[in-house]
């Protein structure tokens, strides 16, 4: 009877041992389980992190480019916007008064400072006819005096000597006036194709100045 007893107890001990140890062994797994699913979580975190900045960095990026693109931009703007305000100039354009007793002055604004735009700007102020060119246009010092010599085609010659005297004479004064005052001038002489302007009521041999 003793015996038995003893071999009950013996297996009763070896049961309970072999439970622990199974429970041991379940806590065991199951602990490496959760801990490879935090590892696991932790590198998903870890990875939806490094996208995140990855993508706050690609738009810091791409706004930084974007003002970087409007600022050359403005820039370009605001250099082509001086460029043409440099070119731009105000000029005095002379011409007759409505009875013909003195002259009068108009500011008109040219695209540049040229022999070409200044006569257009006559023209169009009725001092000459819009058809007449200017061959050739230079401005030089001669002795110390800052001096306009412009040469005009045949049509010119033909214009002034049509006018009556007293339009001629603001016509010339008027030419006279507006370059030597567009060009900061001492004085100009006016010639046709090379030679002296004569218009049968008068010659214009030498330079002239302000009228």
């Amino acid at each position: 009877m003793k015996k038995r007893i003893f071999i009950i107890t013996i297996l009763s001990i070896a049961m309970l041992t072999a439970c622990n140890e199974s429970g041991k062994t379940n806590d065991i797994s199951k602990n490496g389980q959760d801990k490879k699913q935090a590892e696991k979580l932790e590198i998903n975190t870890k990875k939806d992190s490094d996208k995140e900045e990855e993508a706050k960095e690609a738009k810091e990026e791409k706004e930084t480019q974007d003002n970087d693109t409007t600022s050359e931009s403005d820039e370009n703007k605001e250099s082509k916007s001086e460029t043409e305000t440099k070119k731009d100039v105000t000029i005095s354009v002379f011409y007759s008064n409505d009875d013909a007793t003195a002259f009068t002055a108009d500011m008109v604004k040219i695209k540049e400072l040229t022999p070409k735009n200044v006569l257009n700007a006559l023209a169009d102020k009725g001092v000459i006819d819009k058809d007449i060119k200017i061959n050739k246009f230079e401005v030089s010092e001669i002795d110390g005096m800052q001096s306009i010599n412009i040469d005009f085609d045949q049509k010119f010659k033909e214009y002034i000597m049509s006018c009556g005297s007293t339009q001629e004479y603001y016509v010339v004064g008027g030419i006279c006036n507006t370059f030597i005052k567009a060009y900061r001038a001492d004085r100009i002489k006016i010639t046709v194709d090379g030679n002296c302007l004569e218009t049968g009521h008068n010659d214009y041999p030498d330079y002239m100045f302000e009228f």
